[in-house]
């Protein structure tokens, strides 16, 4: 139960205070889904003790998704969840041909560590649980009703710059976010969800990765030489002048 309860309090709180590319990594912790990210994040590979054959074939699948995380950018929220959505999908279906089944579980509860709690209100966690429908519409309801509160305390505490107020407010919803589910779910569901989210990972790890450049294309003509392709400049020092006008 102490495990559990931990568990809810840690990644709660993390939603709130998490900053954005701490240290120069990318806040996939952060990421309602980020399995995308994960597939080459050092921590996860090793996590995962993957051979150097499968190392070399998600570093292909890695390569093969950023063009399409790159078109992610200067997007619309809900275009760019599109794309990521798609993306994930491509992606689970071929790490289904990559990894071992005990590898794939332990990336499913890697997932199930990040999304936390939030994870409760999907319908295969519902499944999994054994949940009726009460609890389902319950907790979906709490975790709206904590999620609401988070935000405002987030708010309050920018415009206010009284963060230790909002510290305090958080502390608080932990205790009450901690208390509603307990009640909710009962102990054969309780111990089953920490059975589907595996021993803990240090969140606060991930994120130091790399992506492959993109091409540098575009409808405009280059000037002072012809259109160059990152395989003809690999290995070369590359000097870049971009012209911008009003």
């Amino acid at each position: 139960m102490r495990f559990f309860v931990w568990l809810v309090l840690s990644l709660v709180a993390s939603s709130l205070w998490a900053q954005q590319n701490p240290n120069g990594q990318l806040p996939v912790a952060t990421m309602p889904e980020p399995l995308v990210m994960l597939v080459r994040d050092e921590l996860v590979l090793n996590e995962l003790n993957v051979t150097a054959s499968q190392r070399k074939q998600l570093a292909r699948l890695a390569t093969a998704c950023d063009p399409y995380i790159w078109k992610t950018r200067n997007q619309t929220p809900e275009k760019s969840a599109d794309i990521m959505s798609s993306l994930t999908d491509r992606v689970e279906q071929k790490l289904a041909t990559i990894l071992k089944p005990e590898q794939q579980q332990r990336l499913d509860q890697i997932r199930l560590w990040i999304r936390g709690v939030k994870a409760l209100a999907d319908d295969d966690i519902v499944q999994q649980l054994q949940m009726t429908e009460q609890q389902a519409a319950d907790i979906k309801q709490l975790l709206t009703d904590t999620a609401e509160k988070l935000q405002a305390a987030q708010q309050q505490a920018q415009e206010s710059g009284e963060f230790a107020s909002a510290q305090a407010k958080v502390s608080e919803l932990n205790a009450s976010l901690q208390k509603e589910l307990a009640a909710i779910l009962d102990e054969s569901q309780r111990r089953k969800w920490i059975s589907l989210i595996g021993k803990p990972i240090d969140t606060s790890q991930l994120g130091k990765i790399s992506f492959t450049a993109p091409e540098l294309t575009g409808e405009n003509e280059w000037i002072h030489s012809p259109p160059l392709s990152m395989q003809q400049l690999k290995g070369k020092v590359v000097a870049l002048h971009f012209f911008a006008f009003g």
